[in-house]
């Protein structure tokens, strides 16, 4: 039987003084609230005890997936493989200890079709299934596990073995149908080495058997690495990057946990940021024009180049100055952002100093440019503050 107090969350998050707490099916961060410790803890409940695949467990779903017109979100649901679709076989709403059990569990029931329901406040449990030959729920003493949720289907389990990401071998980087699949990857770049070089990068991020094992990167703390995760990220023109992306959790100079996500789509380096203000990209560097080869060596400066929202494109010297007061380390003479050089000319691993360099001060960087927004739009809004006052202050006055 589930009880709370056997799952209380062991890694507490924080950001600007808010407790956050990581969700395993999401891969974000949550913030610590009485409901969200009881959906994570009947999540850790489903995985560890019930034998539910972590693939076949869904959180916090819109009724609006299954139809446009419903309302309400799902706090957990339960799937079941079938003719390679995956079917609803439970339901579950999660409710803080001192919510009373009065919830919409039925309107999601009769949406989704999975028949058996559970409520839970962390201490009590109420558990029901529809009855065919009633056609009505009945009360089950307790939450059958998930072979039985099976069984009682007559759905079949199938096995599922972990999937482990298998590298390519470096030499096999520039044959043909290795070259074909990464082709969307490329985006019209065709210099050779500079396709090696988005691929070496991949196969390096996508490989989340092998964990980032630094304790921090160039002054940042890594938290923990949290493997790959398709997702998407947007930007100020309103795009949508989705892919799989290595993410893992930092924590800033003040303190805060973030997010940091990292993958090469479409031939740009992107690095996106999820904290409790915004999931968004920071950066979008295209390989093609920030990259240059030196041989089997690939040096990587940026410009700066920084889109705010509407304002538009921000002016190169301001941000480079603003990045120049925060770490000058990572400005060269040429008043550029210095992020790495790196050697390609063997197969990229996490024990290289250069590749350590290289994404410490990528994920410096990005976080830097996640101040300067901030920093901005604070001027902005001071700014158009004042119009204001200034306008006011002519109306009344002439």
């Amino acid at each position: 039987m589930f009880q709370l107090n056997n799952y209380k969350p062991t890694k507490i998050y924080k950001i600007k003084k808010k407790k956050y707490i990581f969700d395993p099916i999401r891969k974000k961060l949550i913030l610590l609230t009485p409901e969200e410790i009881v959906r994570q803890g009947f999540i850790q409940y489903l995985i560890n005890d019930m034998g539910v695949p972590k693939d076949l467990l869904e959180v916090y779903v819109p009724m609006s997936y299954f139809n446009p017109t419903a309302d309400g979100r799902a706090d957990i649901i339960v799937y079941a493989d079938k003719d390679n679709k995956r079917v609803p076989i439970l339901v579950v709403e999660c409710k803080s200890q001192k919510t009373p059990f009065i919830d919409p569990v039925y309107d999601y029931e009769e949406v989704l079709y999975s028949n058996t329901i559970v409520v839970t406040n962390g201490s009590d449990l109420f558990v029901e299934t529809w009855d065919e030959r009633t056609n009505s729920y009945l009360p089950l003493e307790s939450l059958p596990d998930y072979l039985n949720l099976l069984s009682a289907y007559n759905f079949i389990y199938s096995k599922r073995e972990p999937f482990n990401y298998r590298r390519l071998r470096f030499e096999d980087y520039t044959k043909e149908e290795n070259l074909n699949f990464y082709k969307r990857h490329f985006h019209g770049i065709t210099d050779l080495n500079l396709q090696t070089f988005i691929i070496n990068l991949n196969e390096l991020l996508w490989d989340d058997t092998v964990k980032i094992p630094y304790d921090e990167m160039y002054g940042i703390k890594l938290v923990e690495d949290i493997g790959v995760r398709y997702t998407k990220f947007g930007n100020a023109a309103g795009y949508d990057w989705t892919g799989d992306y290595r993410s893992i959790i930092v924590e800033d100079e003040k303190g805060s946990n973030q997010i940091i996500s990292i993958a090469i789509l479409e031939g740009y380096l992107i690095v996106a940021i999820d904290n409790d203000k915004y999931s968004h990209n920071s950066l979008q560097l295209y390989i093609q024009d920030f990259v240059q080869v030196h041989g089997d060596l690939m040096l990587i400066n940026h410009n700066g180049r920084l889109t705010l929202g509407k304002s538009g494109m921000v002016k190169f010297e301001e941000i480079i100055s603003f990045i120049e007061e925060k770490d000058s380390k990572l400005i060269n003479q040429d008043r550029k952002v210095r992020l790495g050089l790196i050697d390609n000319s063997k197969q990229l691993n996490w024990e290289q100093e250069d590749v350590k360099e290289f994404f410490g001060r990528l994920i410096k960087y990005a976080l830097v440019r996640d101040d300067f927004r901030e920093y901005k739009r604070k001027q902005l809004k001071k700014e158009d503050e004042n119009k204001l006052f200034r306008h006011a202050f002519t109306l009344y006055f002439f």
